[in-house]
């Protein structure tokens, strides 16, 4: 009886927005509400919805465990190494078993965003399954929105069942959802149950619904009270940086048992499985070559006579790019795209990240048209064909010199719009990591430090990151050489960088 009250109190949180019923259980809110002679039809309302959760849940409860334990076979764990230039990192993920062939969705923005080539052996965990886990094969992660994925090797084991044997199903606010959590390697990924209420659905670019209580591991299924599959769960901070869709050279490592107030619907996560990229280091996706895209503030879309779209203001545009050579200018107001408007969703954010999800959705040699507004007229249309991405953290290369004691990277586009290099594609070395109490971070005058652009090595020019790496190889192998002499240029200065070798 004491969950039973517990779901009680959560019911509350199908009341009306503004009304805080979920902090106080039915019989406090009907007293308060008799004792001032009000709200007495709205509480009546509320008090009703709470007494048939109870009914449905009392009904249901006979048959839960064996629902629950059927559906949990399809949560599982995923281990494997992250393999940089001195470390051997063991990474652990939760997610879903999606389909017969052994698909597991690893959560979004979840997957380090470095080479593929850093990842050591993918293994499956389940609990009453093998203790050394089942081979995997990392897949990948998509462009879109940031779903990883990996596959079980050879048939799956009885201890699992793929999410595609269960019913689909939405969820709406104020739905009660329960899901599926994994204990750690300790506990033998023993399956727990979570269990909220939505306390909002944002259907933006993807259908998030905000829970009131943590309602499932990271990346695990979630159910309503039939048994259907309505999604995955997603961390708290995740929900943030999911809406943020640029490329970005972060590292991330999710944690074994970590619980999510949030949730992705069923039908983004079926739809992610229609782009595994072909490449584990990611397929090129559209590029339009648009740095920053400002929203229209209400003064200037009232003075431009417009207030009645939504705008996005183009802050810069890369030289060489699709986006200049189809005539876009700085400045240019955009308000739609291939002949419709561009949409108003519940916040400017939204708004938005589904325009750049729909330039991210957009394949290369693609022709997309915009519609635009210019300082000196009136509306106008301009044709794009989109360009190939330029290469990510995940697709640039790099090289660990161990004598030296730091390695340098290929840049990717990031590097150059932080740096407000706009023109064309970046190639320059850039410093990726520099070891501890190495010669580098010894060195004189000032050390080396992670983001450090190379402009010169030993008094000679460099261009190019190929061309960075053939003089560090030889200075790295040739132990007659007792110091390297590097001009580095950082955000905020360009120092000399003296390098002492023994």
């Amino acid at each position: 009886m004491r969950r039973l009250a517990g779901v009680a109190r959560g019911g509350f949180a199908l009341s009306p927005p503004g009304r805080d019923f979920a902090c106080r259980s039915a019989f406090e809110k009907c007293c308060n509400a008799l004792r001032v002679g009000q709200h007495f039809a709205h509480m009546a309302k509320i008090f009703l919805c709470a007494i048939l959760s109870l009914l449905a849940l009392r009904a249901s409860a006979d048959g839960f465990t064996e629902l629950f334990d059927e559906r949990a076979k399809c949560a599982v764990t995923v281990k494997f190494i992250l393999e940089t230039e001195e470390e051997r990192t063991q990474v652990v993920l939760t997610g879903t078993l999606m389909n017969d062939e052994g698909v597991v969705l690893l959560p979004p923005g979840e997957v380090p965003g470095v080479p593929s080539r850093c990842f050591k052996d993918f293994r499956v965990f389940v609990h009453d399954g093998d203790a050394d886990g089942y081979p995997a094969e990392f897949l990948g992660a998509e462009n879109l929105v940031g779903f990883g994925f990996a596959r079980i090797k050879g048939p799956l084991p009885d201890c699992m069942v793929a999410c595609s044997k269960f019913e689909r199903a939405k969820f709406e606010t104020g739905q009660f959802l329960w899901g599926v959590g994994i204990a750690s390697e300790e506990n033998s990924y023993l399956p727990y149950c979570l269990r909220s209420y939505v306390s909002l659905r944002n259907p933006a670019q993807i259908e998030v619904g905000n829970m009131g209580e943590p309602v499932g591991g990271v990346g695990c299924p979630v159910f309503d009270s039939k048994g259907r599959i309505v999604g995955c769960a997603l961390s708290r901070e995740r929900v943030e940086r999911l809406m943020i869709l640029p490329d970005s050279n972060r590292l991330s490592v999710g944690l074994i048992g970590s619980n999510s107030a949030a949730i992705v619907s069923i039908a983004d996560a079926d739809a992610a499985l229609g782009r595994i990229p072909k490449d584990p280091d990611g397929d090129p996706y559209g590029w339009l070559g648009i740095v920053g895209i400002r929203f229209l503030k209400k003064d200037v879309s009232k003075f431009l006579g417009i207030t009645d779209k939504f705008g996005l203001v183009i802050s810069d545009i890369i030289k060489d790019s699709p986006a200049r050579k189809a005539g876009l200018r700085k400045g240019d107001i955009i308000v739609g795209m291939n002949g419709k408007p561009l949409e108003r969703l519940n916040s400017d954010n939204d708004s938005r990240e589904k325009f750049v999800m729909a330039l991210r959705a957009a394949k290369p040699g693609e022709k997309i048209s915009l519609s635009v507004i210019r300082e000196a007229g009136g509306e106008e249309t301009v044709e794009v064909v989109m360009g190939e991405s330029p290469r990510d953290s995940r697709k640039a290369d790099f090289k660990y010199f161990r004598r030296l004691g730091f390695s340098v990277a290929e840049s990717t586009m990031n590097d150059a719009i932080a740096r407000r290099i706009l023109d064309g594609l970046p190639d320059f070395p850039i410093v990726r990591f520099v070891k501890p109490n190495s010669p580098a971070s010894s060195a004189t005058p000032a050390p080396l430090s992670e983001g450090d652009v190379i402009r010169e090595i030993n008094s000679k020019p460099v261009k190019t990151y190929s061309e960075a790496v053939e003089m560090l190889s030889k200075i790295n192998a040739d132990e007659g050489v007792k110091e390297a002499v590097i001009l580095a240029e950082g955000f905020r200065e360009t120092k000399v960088v003296k390098i002492k070798l023994d």
